[in-house]
């Protein structure tokens, strides 16, 4: 999937770059699982990947096996607003979604070895739909997805192909109707392909990365 997307689309990263993370243990020789974590939207501005990183991934165990990449992203780029195909923006909008996800993962082909079959995307606020719909698209570049915040479904969603590929939801009293329904779908396309756990210490549910990691 990356190869294509750099031959038909002509990847970059995103803008601003991105953050990256590699484990001491790190060595060429050996590819490694890499987690893309997609910053979260607080006060109508994306956080920076190393604010997010210090919310989230920091301390976890996965940073001793894995390549933790977060991408930094301009404050005009929306992810979970429906797009109407007629839009005179369109096209932008989805290549400049497309980039922060693909993109990122790109830039971090281009230093290190990654494990193709072990690539996660985890999402939060500002970006939980977008992921989801994501995974729609691409199930075959995922290993799994994490939504920390979880939104309900619209009927354009078509779960279909995502059938046996494992998600995460991150459940709160705000958002426990859309974990019900995501599992209730997810489920019936495969028995325990979704996995739900109560957040823990408020969002981003930091308190809750030990579940998150034993999961991964």
């Amino acid at each position: 999937p990356l190869d294509a997307f750099v031959v038909c689309c002509r990847a970059r990263v995103p803008k601003k770059g991105f953050g990256v993370v590699v484990p001491k243990s790190y060595r060429h020789t050996q590819a490694m699982p890499l987690v893309l974590s997609l910053p979260s939207r607080l006060d109508d501005k994306w956080e920076t990947s190393q604010n997010h990183f210090d919310a989230t991934w920091d301390g976890s165990a996965r940073t001793e096996d894995s390549i933790i990449a977060v991408p930094d992203l301009d404050d005009g780029l929306d992810f979970d607003t429906m797009l109407q195909a007629d839009a005179t923006n369109a096209s932008t909008v989805r290549r400049d979604r497309k980039i922060a996800v693909l993109g990122t993962a790109v830039g971090v082909r281009t230093n290190y070895r990654v494990d193709y079959a072990r690539i996660f995307l985890d999402c939060g606020k500002g970006s939980s739909f977008y992921g989801l719909r994501f995974a729609t698209y691409s199930p075959q570049f995922l290993a799994g997805l994490i939504l920390r915040d979880p939104q309900r479904l619209g009927d354009e969603t078509g779960l279909g192909s995502m059938k046996g590929l494992p998600v995460l939801l991150i459940s709160s009293d705000k958002t426990k109707a859309a974990c019900d329904e995501l599992k209730a779908k997810l489920d019936a396309l495969q028995p325990g392909a979704c996995t739900v756990i109560d957040g823990e210490g408020g969002y981003p549910f930091k308190d809750s990365q030990k579940a998150i990691d034993e999961w991964v």
